[in-house]
């Protein structure tokens, strides 16, 4: 990509106030890209319904409107809900039948090349009011995040087992980072976890220094500068979806336990799924 001048950051605001910011020029890698993976996106561009992405080993399905609440468990690991069937009907969670009437509902599925598969039901444009009968199952630290937000993007991954979970919430706000609003917007945009824990943080990464192109010297940007968004497990960036470029990168720290680095990557999926545009549901 040729580089273009000065650093102007070029704000693209898309459904409902959710959105990403697109950057001209790349400013660095993360901090811990030396142990790190960089999986560039394929399809991202393109990523509405009926179509799919991938970025290294995960590859989804095609995104599709609306949730098909029963499915056969047939991927490569048999999953059970919490009555032991095989079939795992999704709005028998207690998150989702708060969600069932919402708007602008999609799914979408995840998997790499072992064993590890994930399904994803959200729902975009999700009311503060909303938001609030949603609180009780996240806890205090979400209850204080939906009270900041007038809208969110909700729903569940389900598939990644860590402890004796495998069934996550996921929460996105609605706010955007621009070079007016980066100090005074909240860094944290989004939670996942579950009743009992927030276990990953979804951060926004805006720039204020550079390396220097010939001495690699940081050097302050002529205004803050969006990036992406930084995944944060036990207050350290384990991810970074990289939005510097239309085409998006997904950094992804080497030698995560395998579940935790397939949820960070199935939570990757979903900022990225974010910051897509779609049309309105149909009335």
């Amino acid at each position: 990509m040729k580089r273009l001048t000065p650093l102007i950051l070029l704000v693209l605001c898309i459904l409902a106030g959710c959105g990403v910011a697109a950057v001209q020029s790349e400013v660095a890698p993360p901090a811990f890209a030396a142990g790190a993976d960089e999986l560039p996106v394929e399809g991202l561009a393109q990523w509405t319904f009926e179509h799919k992405v991938s970025f290294g080993d995960f590859q989804t399905d095609q995104l599709r409107r609306g949730w098909s609440p029963s499915r056969p468990l047939g991927g490569p690991q048999l999953r059970t809900g919490t009555g032991g069937s095989p079939v795992l009907d999704v709005l028998d969670l207690p998150y989702m039948a708060r969600l069932k009437n919402a708007p602008n509902k999609l799914q979408f599925s995840i998997h790499d090349r072992t064993t590890h598969w994930a399904d994803f039901y959200g729902a975009k444009n999700v009311s503060n009011r909303e938001l609030q009968t949603l609180s009780p199952l996240w806890g205090k630290d979400a209850a204080t995040f939906a009270r900041s937000h007038a809208e969110a993007f909700t729903g569940v991954i389900l598939g990644p087992r860590l402890d004796s979970t495998n069934v996550w919430n996921i929460l996105l706000g609605s706010d955007i980072p621009t070079p007016e609003t980066a100090a005074s917007v909240p860094a944290t945009v989004g939670l996942v976890g579950d009743q009992d824990r927030v276990l990953l943080a979804i951060r926004q990464d805006v720039r204020r220094m550079a390396p220097n192109p010939q001495t690699g010297a940081p050097e302050p940007l002529p205004a803050p500068q969006f990036v992406g968004y930084e995944i944060i497990y036990h207050n350290e960036p384990i991810a970074l979806v990289d939005l510097q470029t239309p085409q998006g990168k997904i950094w992804l720290k080497s030698g995560l336990q395998s579940d935790l680095r397939f949820l960070t990557a199935s939570t990757a999926a979903a900022v990225l799924l974010w910051t897509r545009p779609f049309a309105p549901a149909r009335k």
